[in-house]
């Protein structure tokens, strides 16, 4: 294991996996609770996170996963169009190697595969600690919020939405500007 004070190599290649191994699944996992959502209730991630990762960022120190994030990409309908949503989900960094950069960069390489799987806009949900990082990659909060269906079929809201133009910014602004909540589909990430 890596002594959290060490710097980051700033030339860290992020790996972009589309099917974990057993013993990624389980870096992702413990990293995931042990630094970021430990404090997320089981039935909240059960009733509403249940949708699958297309693919997964993972950013290594040495043999250490020390950064994560998924990607999601789903085709909705927004106010009579279709759209490409592309989502980030999961992202987390070891507590000991924060302010390094590397949820920056383990976000930029999700968006730069979400780009290339045509979204026309990219979807995430954050804590306000962390609204700042996404502000500065070009997400903008959702001024009407975001719902979703959870795997009862009730819909759900949230205040804690941003989202960011890829392949459309005519179709962010839409959003930004809307009369209603954002509406991502089945579950959210």
């Amino acid at each position: 294991m890596s002594t959290p004070s060490q710097a980051i190599d700033p030339h860290l290649v992020h790996l972009l996996i589309d099917e974990l191994t057993d013993r990624q699944r389980t870096e992702v996992f413990h990293l995931q609770v042990q630094h970021c959502f430990g404090d997320v209730p089981g039935a909240e991630i059960e009733e509403d996170f249940f949708t699958e990762a297309v693919s997964r960022v993972l950013c290594y120190h040495q043999d250490e996963l020390v950064g994560c994030a998924g990607t999601r990409v789903r085709d909705i309908a927004y106010d009579g169009r279709s759209v490409r949503l592309g989502g980030i989900s999961g992202v987390c960094t070891h507590r000991g190697f924060r302010g390094q950069g590397i949820a920056t960069r383990v976000c930029q390489r999700a968006v730069q595969f979400l780009a290339e799987a045509k979204c026309n806009i990219v979807f995430l949900s954050t804590s306000p600690m962390a609204r700042k990082l996404y502000e500065n990659l070009g997400f903008r909060p959702l001024p009407q919020g975001f719902t979703w269906e959870n795997i009862y079929g009730q819909i759900k809201h949230g205040n804690n939405g941003m989202l960011a133009p890829v392949c459309s910014p005519e179709i962010a602004q839409q959003i930004w500007n809307g009369a209603s909540a954002f509406h991502v589909g089945k579950g959210y990430w």
